[in-house]
């Protein structure tokens, strides 16, 4: 059975710089030049907005944080074994696939 998010292991592990970011998403703050500091303030301060519980090897999270200059999204997932946060992807979210908040996927 998949787990919730506990929000609080997440917050320690950003604090404890217990963050590794796949190959993918290193790629991604630097194609979308998304600064590493956008990627801990959207986990630390953004909202849940998707869970994927059903993520393997752990259940997966989609972050949205607005910094007040772009919308970020974030897709993490935490590794509950050996305890740090995975960063999944990063992007900035565009009108073609969210509502104007960012929050909602548009019905297709």
């Amino acid at each position: 059975m998949a787990q919730m998010i506990d929000l609080n292991k997440i917050k320690k592990a950003l604090s404890d710089k217990r963050v590794r970011f796949r190959s993918h998403s290193a790629e991604m703050i630097i194609e979308r030049n998304i600064l590493k500091q956008e990627v801990y303030d959207t986990l630390q301060f953004g909202e849940v907005i998707e869970e994927y519980i059903t993520d393997k090897p752990f259940p997966s999270y989609l972050f949205f944080f607005h910094n007040g200059m772009k919308p970020i999204h974030v897709v993490c997932s935490y590794n509950n074994i050996d305890d740090y946060v995975v960063i999944i992807t990063v992007y900035i979210p565009d009108d073609d696939h969210f509502e104007s908040d960012f929050r909602s996927r548009r019905k297709k």
